[in-house]
């Protein structure tokens, strides 16, 4: 887990998304990947001379490159810059983000052009990497805190484990959270098993579910002061999810740590 990939884009979320890779690339001792995504949407055919450019913000990011990049000069880590501009942030990241390991989003308002629970849902469906929201105004991410695994005993948990290992193995703590699970299902001890064998010891906690699934995880995660929580993601084809909601679409909507979701 050597490469660690951001979005970069002037807005509220940039310094709490760039801190959190930041840190992740530090700790992993690995190489950020900046991926500048600037806003380009074009209405018409470019081809035929109908093209009509109603959001163009290349101008914007080339001066928001030159301040990010006199800052990266003196944080002492390897690092890249990829320039995109379009219409779905989610293309562009994902024409960069074929070898990447975690890719850092979050933090920026969804708009007429970007959606959150889109980009999420796309990379995590076209990717093999660990996708990492960043905490809404966080100061980055506390590598060695805290970790909460969110654990369903799904294929999609267990995945997301298995990939995390050597985020985890920078924890000071881990607890593996079991909310509501059946007794057929794999459990939370042989997920903190399968951790012990890596060296990683690991807390069971069994909570009852409060409201939902995402409401009690978010609150039990808050009430530890976790760094982050670690989950698979989309237990259910993204289409259902979008049309039932679910508990990736919710942790999305109101949790307020760093999430690590692996699909």
């Amino acid at each position: 887990m050597k490469n660690v990939l951001v979005l970069i884009h002037d807005d509220v979320g940039q310094e709490t998304r760039l801190q959190t890779a930041l840190d992740l690339t530090r700790a992993l001792e690995g190489h950020l990947t900046c991926v500048d995504v600037a806003d380009l949407v074009v209405i018409g055919d470019p081809t035929v001379g109908g093209a009509l450019v109603v959001l163009d913000t290349r101008a914007e990011e080339a001066a928001n490159r030159t301040r990010i990049e006199r800052r990266l000069g003196v944080e002492q880590l390897p690092w890249s810059w990829i320039d995109k501009a379009g219409r779905d942030p989610s293309d562009c990241l994902l024409s960069a983000a074929r070898c990447a390991d975690l890719i850092v989003v979050g933090g920026r308002e969804d708009t007429a052009s970007y959606s959150l629970r889109r980009l999420v849902t796309r990379l995590l469906g076209r990717t093999n990497a660990l996708i990492v929201t960043a905490a809404q105004n966080a100061n980055g991410l506390d590598v060695g805190g805290l970790a909460v695994v969110a654990w369903d005993g799904s294929d999609f948990a267990a995945h997301a484990l298995q990939r995390a290992i050597p985020l985890l193995a920078l924890a000071r703590s881990v607890c593996v959270l079991e909310v509501g699970l059946a007794e057929t299902d794999f459990s939370g001890e042989e997920a903190a098993t399968y951790l012990s064998r890596h060296g990683i010891q690991a807390e069971v906690l069994r909570v009852q579910q409060f409201v939902d699934f995402a409401a009690t995880i978010g609150l039990k995660a808050k009430e530890m002061n976790a760094a982050y929580c670690l989950m698979g993601a989309y237990k259910h084809r993204p289409l259902s999810e979008a049309v039932f909601g679910g508990v990736t679409r919710s942790m999305l909507g109101q949790c307020d740590i760093a999430l690590i979701l692996g699909h």
